[in-house]
């Protein structure tokens, strides 16, 4: 929950038809980002599929709560696709 909070987003699981729109089988679509929290320093924003962290497989914003509560060597990279279609891959450090 700590982890979740200061990632500073919020997210809810794809639908059918984003799955579709964002040709991905599995993610989470991130609803808001708040100013101060650590996604607010990177290019993950409103509307992005987030579909992996670390190589992890998000299905659910449950895994996505685990995979972001567990930083390999303090660095999580994110894996998705922008909300324009393009992908998105980006490493943010976690202190």
């Amino acid at each position: 929950e700590e982890m979740f909070n200061r990632i500073g987003a919020s997210f809810v699981p794809l639908n059918a038809s984003q799955k579709a729109k964002f040709q991905v089988n599995n993610g989470v679509i991130v609803t808001q980002v708040r100013d101060g929290g650590l996604f607010d320093n990177t290019d993950v924003r409103v509307g992005s599929v987030i579909n992996q962290v670390n190589r992890q497989t998000i299905n659910s914003v449950d895994d996505l709560d685990r995979a972001l509560s567990s930083p390999r060597n303090g660095i999580l990279v994110i894996s998705g696709v922008y909300p324009d279609g393009s992908r998105l891959k980006v490493a943010v450090e976690v202190q």
